[in-house]
């Protein structure tokens, strides 16, 4: 017969039956994963977790996926991600969006691009193509700044010095629906 074994109490006997790698289990999980503990995330720690699935996400086909991942791995509630699945589904159909993600393009996500003088920059996402080098930053927040778009601009100046003839670059206010394409001379607009 089983033994039930009070919380916070180790089994008796090893689970393992080698002498040399004996494991026990804890039968009391720790606090953060308690009921009593009732860490409700900030925007901008959902933003943060947002921001990893749209680094991982080469198609739209893989959203379902990789938001089931991170609810299996603790980082958002099944409330969550059904309150920002389906508004991500619909940012995702976009004009400009849409040609961001799919097996038409290669993806570097987060790769760094070093310059000479050592200095590493790693923008979220860089899109080639074949005739175009697009450049995407993610922001969750609900402010538009330029220093975002002056990022952007230094990415692109980087592109280019690499070799790249054409290099387009875009800002993502994913949480304001929001596309701002970047231009490297004085003009700038709001693509939607």
């Amino acid at each position: 017969s089983e033994k039930v074994h009070s919380p916070g109490s180790f089994l008796s006997k090893p689970v393992s039956s080698g002498k040399k790698n004996k494991l026990y289990l804890k039968l009391k999980a720790p606090k953060e994963f308690s009921k009593e503990s009732h860490h409700v995330l900030s925007k901008a720690e959902i933003g943060i977790v947002l921001h990893d699935v749209l680094r991982q996400l080469n198609a739209p086909e893989e959203l379902d996926e990789l938001l089931d991942k991170t609810r299996l791995e603790g980082k958002l509630s099944d409330k969550i991600i059904n309150d920002v699945k389906g508004p991500l589904k619909s940012l995702l159909e976009q004009k400009e969006v849409k040609h961001w993600f799919g097996t038409h393009v290669k993806v570097y996500n987060e790769s760094a691009i070093i310059t000479p003088e050592s200095k590493e920059y790693r923008p979220d996402r860089v899109i080639d193509d074949g005739k175009t080098i697009k450049v995407i930053d993610y922001k969750f927040g609900q402010y538009r700044f330029q220093k975002h778009q002056t990022q952007v601009k230094q990415y692109m100046k980087l592109l280019q010095q690499m070799g790249h003839k054409k290099v387009e670059g875009y800002v993502w206010y994913v949480s304001l629906a929001d596309v701002v394409k970047v231009a490297l001379n004085a003009v700038q607009g709001k693509l939607f």
